[in-house]
């Protein structure tokens, strides 16, 4: 079997979803220039990538710090309550009055 068909077989959900992750982030790079290219005209400001920058990573930051908080407090929730009839969970004997 080839290096790259070992690969995509073993971790084709990790290509896939960090791919999606990157578009997604591309665009919102590129729609965020935009507007903020018209909002520095509309108020006569100078245009600074430098600037930008700061402002798309600090927006992109904290919003990967609240999903990963939410991934956590969801790991955390479902690894002590889990979903009664899944197969993790262990059902309680049954009680006898």
């Amino acid at each position: 079997m080839s290096q790259l068909r070992y690969i995509w077989r073993n971790y084709s959900a990790a290509i896939v979803l960090t791919s999606v992750a990157l578009i997604f982030m591309l665009l919102q790079l590129w729609t965020g220039w935009k507007d903020y290219i018209g909002e520095q005209q509309t108020h006569h400001a100078a245009i600074e990538v430098g600037d930008y920058l700061w402002l798309y990573f600090n927006r992109v930051f904290e919003n990967l710090q609240s999903e990963a908080w939410q991934v956590v407090l969801a790991a955390w929730v479902f690894s002590i309550f889990r979903w009664k009839g899944t197969p993790d969970s262990k059902e309680a004997p049954d009680e006898e009055s």
